[in-house]
């Protein structure tokens, strides 16, 4: 059973933690920071959940337009001549292509990065993350990225895949040196961060006032929530389902990142306080009927503590103007 983005391989992390999954001052170690076993794991979910599949291609394009939308809304202009930053891109950049087809991107991450044949990369990405995330790094890049960038430039539009401005730092302690920015986006990436508040009010710095936030988040309290790769790659093993928050299933699961824990209302107050007049969109589960009867059994008995809906709702997206 997979997320609803399975087949987005976004992995970019802003957040600062060690191997052990908890947070750690000795290293900025994020996503993928786990050893050459589990990266290989990971990989291999990645290639049978090829995100360069033209269902996978149309599922993203359908996805971020829909986030485009909810931004132009808030900007009440098409997003276009805009000045963006995208927090947490990882690997992947296609939502950077995307929106720089139009408009002038940066991204910020925690992680170093490498497109196409870059030993200088791998070998940053090495020392930042050690040679998990650098294993898995080449083995994309040979086996799914240059295939899935050819077929977004086909499918969105541009005469060659376009590299937004990249900068790596924690978007706690990042320094901007130019102008403040329009737009500021992030996919997937606050969950993993120690103190979701800090890095919110440093999103929201960073933007001219009156400039629009859209932040998406996987939900902690979701099925998935707990970021096991085996659940990433397609395993059926229902200790799974909701496996971090159930008793006799929680020391099977291997979280995959440093995960804060939030659950819903965390980020309902959070976005209440800092964003007012936000929107707030709940995304659900491809086969949601699937997780519901889930719940009406014996799985849903050992989840009394949580609701149906933070217990469902897999990504969580917040879109607002900067006060």
């Amino acid at each position: 059973m997979q997320r609803p983005d399975a087949n987005d391989d976004h992995d970019g992390t802003a957040t600062e933690s060690t191997d052990s999954g908890t947070p750690g001052d000795d290293a900025k170690q994020t996503y993928s920071g786990f050893g050459v076993r589990r990266s290989l794991s990971q990989l291999a979910g990645v290639v049978r959940n090829d995100p360069a599949d033209p269902q996978a291609i149309a599922n993203l394009q359908a996805w971020v337009e829909g986030d485009i939308a909810r931004i132009e809304r808030h900007l009440d202009q098409e997003l276009v001549g805009q000045r963006i930053l995208e927090i947490g891109p990882g690997q992947g950049l296609e939502r950077a292509h995307y929106l720089g087809l139009r408009n002038t991107v940066e991204a910020l991450d925690m992680d170093a990065a490498a497109i196409g044949f870059d030993p200088g990369g791998w070998k940053a990405i090495w020392k930042t993350n050690g040679p998990g995330r650098m294993v898995k790094t080449i083995g994309r890049e040979a086996l799914v990225a240059h295939r899935l960038r050819r077929r977004w430039v086909e499918a969105v539009g541009g005469d060659e895949f376009i590299l937004p401005t990249r900068h790596q730092g924690d978007i706690c302690t990042w320094s901007n040196d130019g102008d403040p920015f329009d737009v500021a986006v992030s996919w997937s990436v606050f969950e993993h961060v120690a103190e979701p508040r800090e890095a919110i009010l440093a999103t929201l710095r960073a933007l001219r006032p009156g400039g629009v936030a859209m932040i998406s988040i996987h939900n902690y309290t979701s099925f998935n929530g707990h970021h096991d790769i085996r659940s990433f790659s397609g395993s059926d093993d229902e200790r799974l389902l909701w496996g971090h928050l159930r008793p006799a299933t929680e020391s099977f699961v291997e979280p995959s990142a440093y995960l804060n824990e939030w659950r819903l209302q965390d980020w309902r107050e959070l976005f209440d306080e800092v964003l007012p007049g936000h929107e707030e969109h709940l995304g659900y589960p491809v086969e949601q009927g699937v997780f519901e009867a889930a719940l009406d059994g014996p799985i849903g008995q050992e989840l009394t503590d949580y609701d149906r809906e933070e217990l469902l709702a897999v990504n969580l997206v917040y879109v607002g103007r900067r006060p």
